[in-house]
């Protein structure tokens, strides 16, 4: 069973990069094809939120209410977009890129926009750049 917080089966966060500009689909950089999943028996939880976890009991408590028995556990929680702790972070049109959904947010913002700025000289960042050059 694979539980997600997201909408979407796995996808390649790395290709994210390559799709700012665009108004992508999941399809584009899915891993496996929800095929798959049927063809080797994994259950898909998506738009859920693991909230706890009880090692005593091998449950897991999900947003839903919903309690749920593991005998093994497997934690893949990602990481998040370190966002400076500059003023002006939380205005309109500013966006952090870690999720398929902040790609999809960026594009409708900024599809007519002409100018931008990107903060971050990193390898993320000069990719972007170069992509939305």
């Amino acid at each position: 069973m694979v539980i997600s917080k997201e909408p979407y089966l796995a996808y390649y966060r790395m290709k994210l990069s390559h799709l700012l500009g665009e108004n992508p689909t999941v399809d584009e950089i899915l891993i496996h094809k929800p095929e798959w999943y049927k063809q080797n028996n994994v259950e898909i939880l998506l738009g859920t939120q693991a909230l706890s976890i009880n090692p005593v009991n091998n449950s897991i408590k999900l947003d839903s209410g919903q309690t749920l028995q593991y005998s093994s556990l497997l934690l893949a929680m990602g990481s998040h977009a370190f966002v400076p702790p500059v003023k002006g972070t939380d205005l309109k049109g500013v966006f952090s890129i870690r999720t398929l959904d902040d790609v999809k947010k960026l594009y409708l913002y900024s599809h007519d926009k002409e100018k931008g700025v990107i903060i971050g000289g990193g390898v993320l960042g000069l990719e972007a750049a170069w992509v939305l050059y």
